[in-house]
């Protein structure tokens, strides 16, 4: 099973050990010799900020939102999508020659009250996720290279979190375990399929319950051909 991993604060832990040589480099050209990206989160209200901008411009070929691309910042309202926030980190990342790597398309964290608190049914919270899905994959196709369509659905046990998505009342594939993830990655795939796309997950990259069922579970899409590419790791 070929899998891409992503490990961004794993590079910068090594960069110590990189930078070491004669001259001054930055992380962006010890990544580029190396052939891989070195990333940042960001948040497009410290574009403003000088020393913010030229260091990662200088330092980084890749930027990832923090917040501007999750539902609550794009839908805050649910008849509109509102686009400003992501537009401004691609538009950054192109006037500096850098990749853009979206988060996330679907979280049971950081949802907009009128989804959490909607009592919509679960045909209704599938049309919306998979609208959601549809329309920020096509917006930012050709700009965004990679994105972690599901973000932490797993709990320290290994189990499916509750979640509006999943049970609460979810679309109605609570019953079948991590099929409301895998429903995603198909229905982001169907809207660009060159994008890389990503399941990222936080205390897993140990050995432990959770890690475990973050392998079992991509092992099962890879054998059934659920286009997933890697998996995100955050440290």
């Amino acid at each position: 099973m070929r899998l891409r991993i992503g490990l961004g604060c794993a590079t910068l832990l090594l960069a110590p050990a990189i930078l070491a040589g004669p001259g001054p480099q930055t992380l962006r050209d010890s990544a580029s010799s190396a052939h891989v990206l070195v990333g940042a989160a960001v948040r497009p209200s410290l574009f403003s900020e000088a020393a913010y901008s030229a260091t990662l411009g200088r330092e980084f070929s890749m930027i990832e939102p923090e917040d501007a691309m999750k539902w609550w910042t794009v839908r805050r309202d649910q008849d509109k999508f509102d686009f400003r926030e992501g537009d401004e980190v691609v538009h950054f990342a192109q006037a500096h020659e850098m990749a853009v790597r979206g988060h996330c398309l679907v979280w049971d964290h950081d949802n907009p009250g009128w989804i959490v608190q909607g009592h919509f049914t679960a045909v209704q919270l599938s049309h919306l996720l998979r609208e959601h899905i549809t329309r920020m994959m096509k917006h930012y196709a050709g700009q965004v290279f990679a994105w972690d369509v599901v973000n932490e659905a797993l709990d320290e046990n290994g189990r499916v979190k509750d979640s509006v998505w999943y049970n609460q009342p979810g679309i109605g594939l609570s019953t079948k375990g991590t099929a409301y993830v895998e429903q995603a990655f198909r229905w982001a795939h169907q809207a660009d399929p060159t994008a890389l796309l990503f399941y990222n997950e936080n205390g897993g990259e140990g050995l432990n319950h959770k890690s475990d069922a973050v392998y079992a579970m991509v092992k099962d899409f890879k054998a059934r051909g659920v286009p997933i590419d890697g998996v995100g790791l955050q440290l």
